[in-house]
């Protein structure tokens, strides 16, 4: 399973790539902003249900088609929209994404 780290890994080296590149990165504030989603207590028969992540939203204007993306947990991979994920580990389909948005 991957990790906010991974995602957040991920982001800095996409960055940097894009950096390198002759406009270098034109963007917003919140650039690489990451909110980590959790369930509500309504949604969970345990805590450890409670306590593990459901989602996350990646804010990156400058690499990805969109504004917000969300990668939610889902029961297999799947692109929902041109902005939103589902896959049974949201933040390794992150890292996946965000790696291919810098190329």
């Amino acid at each position: 399973m991957a990790t906010i780290e991974d995602v957040r890994r991920a982001l800095w080296e996409a960055y940097q790539r894009e950096a390198q590149r002759e406009c270098g990165i034109e963007g917003k504030m919140s650039e690489a902003w990451c909110e980590v989603q959790y369930p509500t207590y309504w949604d969970c028969e345990s805590l450890d249900d409670f306590l593990r992540p459901c989602g996350l939203m990646v804010y990156s204007y400058a690499l990805g088609p969109s504004r917000r993306h969300y990668f939610r947990v889902g029961k297999r991979d799947k692109q929902t929209d041109s902005n939103a994920w589902e896959s049974p580990d949201p933040f390794a389909k992150a890292v996946e994404v965000i790696n291919g948005w810098a190329r």
